[in-house]
């Protein structure tokens, strides 16, 4: 099972653990918590993954795991975003390096923009680096359109930061998201406990087609 929901404190050893194999400069656990709990402008989402936990392979384990598998739900990807006024601002977003090319990084980019969407906002804006090939692939598939640049923004090689901005987040733009949520659906089921939009409806809908 994949599952978008809310992230929670119980989350963050697996969240930093992410952060750390994924960014040379990571956020601290502080840092995180300060989020959750201090900023009432944060969302910060996670996907869960449902893994067999892993037993003996003896035959009594064996036959115990046939007979009542056991199941762990794996913080696989996260991101957090800010709302301002009708702005939202992604300000991170990463997948586990074991669960990358699974299409999980979009279904948490497709969580973020769709709550945005129920908070009010009228455009999404985040910043990537200009070495990251593909991370702008993905957001311009989600009409994200570079609109300025920020030199030597990372601290850790000074690299130049592109500044893009998907708008506006009107009912034509949730018509093409929900699309998008229904495709990737197609191949990666999930339920949507995070944005408020019901995109599980939409999964169940493009199931039938």
């Amino acid at each position: 099972m994949t599952l978008i929901r809310a992230m929670t404190p119980a989350d963050l050893d697996q969240v930093l653990e992410i952060d750390q194999q994924s960014f040379p400069v990571s956020w601290s656990r502080v840092t995180f918590l300060h989020e959750l709990n201090e900023n009432s402008n944060a969302d910060l989402g996670v996907v869960l993954k449902s893994q067999p936990v892993e037993e003996d392979n003896t035959n009594f384990g064996i036959i115990r795991r046939l007979l009542h598998p056991k199941i762990d739900d794996r913080v696989a990807a996260y991101a957090g975003m800010w709302i301002h006024g009708r702005e939202a601002h992604i300000s991170t977003i990463a997948s586990h390096p074991n669960f990358r090319r699974q299409g999980l990084g979009e279904l948490m980019l497709i969580g973020m923009i769709g709550r945005g969407i129920a908070r009010g906002a009228d455009h999404v804006v985040l910043e990537v680096r200009i070495s990251n090939t593909p991370a702008q692939m993905l957001y311009r598939k989600y009409e994200f359109a570079a609109i300025g640049f920020y030199p030597r923004y990372y601290h850790d090689n000074q690299e130049d930061a592109l500044y893009m901005v998907a708008r506006p987040l009107d009912e034509n733009y949730l018509i093409r998201l929900r699309a998008r949520a229904a495709l990737l659906a197609a191949r990666l089921p999930f339920t949507d406990e995070f944005t408020g939009l019901h995109f599980e409806q939409v999964i169940s809908d493009g199931s039938k087609e």
